[in-house]
């Protein structure tokens, strides 16, 4: 029964970390798309204003 946890725990926390890392990343692009499409949306504003 231990050996069986000592061997499935490596995995278990790798398939955790990938997800949790998968998480972070969707998130972060994201958090970076949105402020992208703000820019874009004041520049063509700024263009129509002209």
């Amino acid at each position: 029964m231990r050996a069986l946890l000592l061997l499935l725990t490596p995995q278990l926390l790798g398939h955790v970390k990938r997800r949790i890392e998968r998480l972070v990343f969707t998130w972060g692009e994201k958090m970076l798309k949105r402020p992208k499409l703000k820019e874009l949306t004041d520049l063509q504003a700024n263009i129509k204003a002209r």
